[in-house]
């Protein structure tokens, strides 16, 4: 397994690119873009937050 950090700005390209997407097996996206936002300020202001899991898949995601 191979861990990377990327910086909220590319994770935010990667989202607008949709290169960074939810998977099948989640549930469906809640968040409102404000939220999604205060998110990546807390992250920024070092706040606690669980873990972010991000996997490669070679699957088309619809």
């Amino acid at each position: 397994m191979k861990y990377e950090s990327i910086s909220i700005k590319k994770a935010v390209q990667m989202i607008e690119d949709k290169k960074l997407l939810l998977p099948h097996i989640q549930r469906p996206f809640v968040w409102k873009n404000d939220q999604v936002k205060r998110f990546f300020d807390s992250i920024l202001r070092d706040y606690p937050f669980g873990t972010l899991l991000f996997w490669t898949t070679k699957d088309e995601i619809q």
